[in-house]
């Protein structure tokens, strides 16, 4: 598993999660949620062996989920409905 996730500038996360593997790689994916530099909370997903961004988003300054499972549903019936 991953030691250090390097985020860009205008993201910090808040909150971190290791959640099963979603793309088939074979590692957990690394879950964040956090803030980004103009105020809107994010989500980002990580391969947690290979540092890939996987999926990333950015959410309207009016939606401010404070728990990565807040959301992790409405992510998963996108990618079904996109899939």
């Amino acid at each position: 598993m991953v030691n250090t996730l390097q985020y860009s500038g205008w993201y910090t996360p808040l909150k971190l999660e290791v959640q099963a593997d979603r793309d088939s790689s074979g590692f957990a994916e690394v879950v964040s949620l956090g803030q980004t530099s103009d105020g809107k909370k994010a989500w980002l997903s990580h391969d947690s062996y290979h540092h890939n961004q996987l999926a990333a988003r950015i959410f309207p300054a009016w939606y401010q989920p404070s728990n990565i499972e807040q959301f992790q549903i409405l992510i998963m019936m996108e990618s079904m409905i996109f899939w």
